[in-house]
C-alpha cells in the first residue's frame, strides 16, 4: 500500500471519516476489508457522493480571482502549470512552474504544501487548472484552487489566450427549442484492478490529471461542424438556456443534475459528451470528474464566448462575457525560478538550498508567513 499520511476509513456501508492536515489531504491511508468491486463505477461514484459529492455542491468551481491571489500571494503557495518558456517571459510574483501532469506528484511529495493557506493552480486560461483541481478536490484536496480566468485575468502581455478565443461566429446558429434527456441507464464500465474504492479513485484521478485536458476538450469549430456526433451538455440554469443553446443541446442544472438520484445515469456511455458553460472553467470542473467515473466527456473550450460572445454581451440574463475589465495588469515577475520567499520542503528531507531570484519589474514585497 502507498505511503500515506491522512487516514481514511470507510465503512462499505456508508460510514465515511476523513481527516486531513490544514484542509489538505496529501497522501492517504485506507484502512477497509477487501471490497466486492464487480462494478467500479457504481462503487466510485457512491464513494464521492458519500464523502462530499463535490460536483453537486455550491463551491464548484473552486476559482479565486486575480485580485484575492495578487493581496495574499505570501499566503498561498502558486503553481503556474503554462509552459516553462511563457512562465519565464512572465509570472506571479513567487509561483512555481510545474506542468500540469506533475501538480498531483508535487503535492505529494512535498509535504509543506499543507501549510499554506491556499494552494493556486494558474494556467492561460482557468479551464486546465479547473480540470486538475476538479480531480485533486475529489482526491481530498480541500484548499486547492484555479485561478479565475488563468493568467488571461493577471496582466494584458499573459491575456492572449482569451483575448484571442472570444468570438460570435456561430451565434446566428442556435436552437432555441428544447431537447429531452435521455432515459437513465448504466454507468460506464471501469476496470482499474484496484482492491478499494479509493484506490480507484486514485488510479483515475491520476489517469486523468497525466493524460491533462488534450483528449478532454474540443473547439467550437468541431462542435458545431457535426453536433449531432455529440451528446451537448448546455450547463445553465433554464431562462439561459431558453435563450439560444447549441443545437441539440440538452440542459442540466448546474451543481444539482450529475448525481445518481438526479440525472448523472441520462448521460451515454456509447457516444462522446460536450459539455458547455459560459467561459469553459464550470465545465472543466465537471469533465473532469465525469472522466474519473468513466464518461468520455470534453469541455468546449472558452465555452459560450467562443461562439456567441456578442449575445453574452447584450443579453442581460447571459452575462460572463470575457472583456478588457477583467485583466488586472498586475505585475509580472520574469525568469526561471521562483523568489526566495516561497520555502516548500520535499516530504521527510531536508530543505532544499535557497536559488537564486529572478530579475523583478516590481519592488520586492516585504517577507510575508506561508513558508514552513
Amino acid at each position: 500500500m502507498r505511503k500515506l499520511n491522512i487516514i481514511f476509513l470507510l465503512f462499505f456501508a456508508g460510514v465515511f471519516v476523513f481527516s486531513s492536515c490544514n484542509s489538505i489531504a496529501h497522501k492517504k491511508e485506507i484502512q477497509v476489508g477487501q471490497n466486492n468491486l464487480q462494478n467500479e463505477a457504481e462503487a466510485l461514484v457512491g464513494f464521492i457522493e458519500k464523502s462530499s459529492d463535490f460536483i453537486n455542491t455550491k463551491a464548484v468551481p473552486t476559482l479565486i480571482s486575480a485580485s484575492d491571489v495578487n493581496e495574499n500571494a505570501g499566503n498561498y503557495l502558486i503553481l503556474d502549470i503554462r509552459k516553462n518558456a511563457d512562465y519565464v517571459n512572465g509570472h506571479i510574483d513567487g509561483a512555481m512552474n510545474t506542468p500540469a501532469s506533475e501538480v498531483l506528484r508535487f503535492l505529494e511529495e512535498n509535504e509543506c504544501a499543507a501549510s499554506f493557506e491556499k494552494v493556486v493552480i494558474a494556467c492561460y486560461s482557468g479551464q486546465t487548472a479547473g480540470y486538475v483541481t476538479s480531480a485533486l478536490r475529489l482526491l481530498g484536496y480541500g484548499n486547492v484552487y484555479a485561478l479565475k480566468y488563468g493568467m488571461s485575468s493577471w496582466n494584458k502581455k499573459t491575456a492572449d489566450h482569451w483575448l484571442n478565443n472570444i468570438s460570435n461566429k456561430y451565434a446566428g446558429q442556435l436552437e432555441l427549442k428544447g431537447n429531452p434527456k435521455n432515459t437513465k441507464s448504466d454507468l460506464p464500465i471501469l476496470n482499474t484492478g484496484e482492491k478499494t474504492t479509493y484506490d480507484v479513485l486514485y488510479n483515475r484521478a491520476s489517469v486523468v490529471i497525466k493524460e491533462g485536458l488534450t483528449p478532454a476538450k474540443i473547439k467550437a469549430d468541431e462542435l458545431f461542424e457535426n453536433p449531432n456526433k455529440y451528446y451537448v451538455v448546455n450547463y445553465w440554469a433554464l431562462e439561459q438556456y431558453a435563450i439560444g443553446h447549441v443545437p441539440g443541446a440538452v440542459q442540466y442544472q448546474p451543481k444539482k443534475s450529475f448525481g445518481t438520484k438526479t440525472y448523472l445515469k441520462t448521460l451515454p456511455t456509447d457516444k462522446p459528451i460536450v459539455v458547455y458553460c459560459y467561459t469553459g472553467q464550470h465545465a472543466a470542473f465537471v469533465t473532469s470528474y465525469l472522466r474519473i467515473i468513466g464518461y468520455d466527456a470534453k469541455v468546449l473550450l472558452y465555452g459560450a464566448n467562443s461562439f456567441m460572445h456578442t449575445k453574452m454581451k447584450s443579453e442581460a440574463k447571459l452575462g460572463h462575457a470575457f472583456n478588457s475589465s477583467i485583466i488586472m495588469n498586475y505585475d509580472l515577475t520574469e525568469g526561471e525560478e521562483p523568489s526566495n520567499k516561497v520555502v516548500v520542503k520535499a516530504a521527510a528531507t531536508e530543505s532544499a538550498p535557497k536559488k537564486a531570484a529572478p530579475v523583478k519589474k516590481k519592488k520586492k514585497k516585504v517577507e510575508e508567513e506561508g513558508g514552513c
